[in-house]
């Protein structure tokens, strides 16, 4: 920034993604006391944030507001139509390596089935990060963490964690019912076709021999009943002879 005045931010940013902050003066003049200078914050995608008098009523070396939990102030001096640039941090670890080396983690295992809290964490509460800026009486983390209970950031950000676990449950219920009527379909079938194997193939020795008897028994009679018959015949011809 062009000029004597020099520009300090403060603050902790609150916004939930990694960013660059543009702070623009509009005009020339002294700070605090040129009216109508101006200094504009825009965001990387070049978004107006906010517009801010630094000129005629602003005390130089006072904070004011920009934007997402920062702040800045500009000394006393002069300054150009100059601007400053300055990079806003959400998630400091967007490479996972504090995770990966077992840094501010907060969870262990590699899939649902082993998925757990930190031993030491269970064990010492305290361990855990909570403040956002260093201070003991900044819970922010934890508010943070708590709230994304109910942010929809799975499926597209259209489903929170608990309606998601809610549909998945669901559809695993589903597949197993459906899995279920087809097993019992397949077993009634199984069933069906074992029965129509025994009645074509299934041969009971006993009752088979049963009836090889019976047709002996009958054959017999037949040959002795043509015997009578015979015998007759041949009686009948010698009465006629």
């Amino acid at each position: 920034m062009n000029g004597t005045s020099i520009p300090a931010l403060a603050g902790t940013y609150m916004g939930g993604a990694n960013d660059i902050y543009t702070f623009t003066v509009l005009g020339s003049g002294t700070v605090g006391v040129t009216p109508g200078l101006t200094l504009e914050v825009r965001n990387g995608a070049g978004a107006l944030l906010n517009t801010i008098n630094i000129g005629a009523g602003y005390t130089p070396d006072t904070l004011i507001h920009a934007a997402d939990g920062i702040s800045f102030r500009l000394s006393a001096g002069t300054t150009n139509n100059g601007s400053f640039s300055s990079r806003v941090i959400a998630e400091p670890d967007t490479a996972g390596i504090l995770p990966s080396l077992g840094i501010n983690s907060i969870f262990t295992g590699a899939s649902a089935a082993t998925i757990g809290v930190r031993g030491d964490l269970l064990t010492n509460p305290a361990l855990l990060s909570a403040s956002r800026n260093g201070n003991s009486a900044d819970a922010r983390n934890i508010e943070r963490l708590a709230a994304l209970r109910d942010q929809p950031l799975l499926a597209g950000n259209t489903l929170t964690f608990e309606g998601y676990s809610h549909n998945l449950l669901g559809l695993v219920g589903s597949e197993v019912r459906a899995t279920d009527l087809r097993h019992q379909a397949s077993q009634t079938l199984l069933n069906g076709l074992q029965q129509q194997e025994q009645s074509i193939i299934g041969v009971d020795i006993n009752e088979e021999m049963v009836k090889l008897l019976e047709f002996q028994r009958m054959l017999q009679s037949g040959v002795q009943y043509l015997s009578v018959v015979n015998k007759a015949l041949d009686e009948i011809l010698n009465i006629v002879r």
